[in-house]
């Protein structure tokens, strides 16, 4: 099996919360646009220790195969719902829908707000609603859309805003955050980007 570069690349960790008993809760991290072999090929140096921390304590994937095509937004809504774009419908960062006689953009934050396009496949967080779970986004794209009965809103959402700079100085301190609302707050899911 070949290594393919990934797009998009996350992080999974399970934290054990000390509000909630037994139960463990997630943190997902995605760091958009970051290879699959970077930690090997940068991370043997000081470089990206943090990186190497999840390898030595936690897990990571040999390789990742990501979805086609490799842009963001199919990756993501890959990621949060676990279909392929093909059947969840988000098929490019930018594309024209026929049936809707509308265009999908990333930057275009009202086309983007409709819920038209996000009803075809259920994501990760409302699962965890429906089943009473607290959950948390960070930059994460449309977590602010309702997507059914009204009830499938995250506790927090700061959704996904583009950032020319690039919004990785800035990821320590949600990171830092979305563990705080983990051990403090009873998070279960927080998902981070």
């Amino acid at each position: 099996m070949s290594r393919v570069a990934a797009v998009v690349v996350m992080v999974v960790v399970v934290a054990q919360s000390s509000l909630a008993t037994n139960d463990n809760s997630l943190i997902m991290i995605l760091v958009d646009g970051f290879r699959w072999d970077y930690t090997s090929v940068h991370g043997a140096g000081t470089q990206l220790l943090g990186f190497h921390r999840f390898h030595t304590d936690g897990t990571r994937a040999e390789y990742v195969r990501p979805a086609y095509p490799s842009n963001s937004f199919p990756n993501w809504h890959t990621i949060s719902t676990g279909l392929y774009p093909e059947w969840h419908g988000i098929i490019g960062n930018l594309f024209y829908d026929l049936e809707k006689d509308k265009t999908f953009y990333l930057m275009d934050y009202n086309a983007t707000r409709d819920p038209r396009w996000w009803g075809d496949a259920e994501p990760i967080w409302t699962t965890a609603i429906d089943n009473g779970l607290p959950t948390a986004f960070f930059q994460w794209y449309r977590c602010d859309v309702q997507r059914g009965t009204g009830s499938d809103l995250p506790w927090y959402c700061e959704w996904y805003e583009y950032d020319a700079t690039g919004s990785v100085h800035k990821l320590p301190k949600r990171l830092s955050r979305a563990v705080e609302m983990i051990d403090k707050e009873g998070y279960r899911l927080v998902m981070v980007r």
